[in-house]
């Protein structure tokens, strides 16, 4: 009898032991990793960033990102360097923090 493959639906137990082994992964990682929600708020942060940034889960996770842990003007100003580099208005927002190479 075939075996019938487990779910990815975002609650079932494959999908959840999918980001804890993530999570595990990151955590281990030497790098700043952090976990924005698509809300644009902290929703998880491991040691290195902890440690890099000095900031403690309790104080920052559920924050929002754009104006509180990253000053309006950081975001202003990385939002106008992406746009010049890529061609196109890029919001000064949470999305501009995301990772993307502009060095030729």
């Amino acid at each position: 009898m075939a075996r019938t493959p487990d779910s990815l639906e975002p609650t079932s137990q494959t999908w959840m032991a999918l980001g804890e082994m993530q999570q595990l992964l990151l955590e281990g990682h030497a790098g700043v990793a952090l976990v924005i929600g698509l809300d644009g708020r902290l929703r998880w942060l491991n040691a290195a960033a902890r440690q890099v940034l000095g900031w403690a889960p309790e104080d920052v996770v559920g924050k929002a990102v754009a104006g509180t842990l990253v000053g309006l003007e950081e975001m202003e100003a990385r939002a106008a360097q992406l746009s010049a580099a890529l061609g196109e208005r890029v919001a000064a927002d949470h999305g501009c923090l995301r990772c993307h190479s502009i060095d030729g």
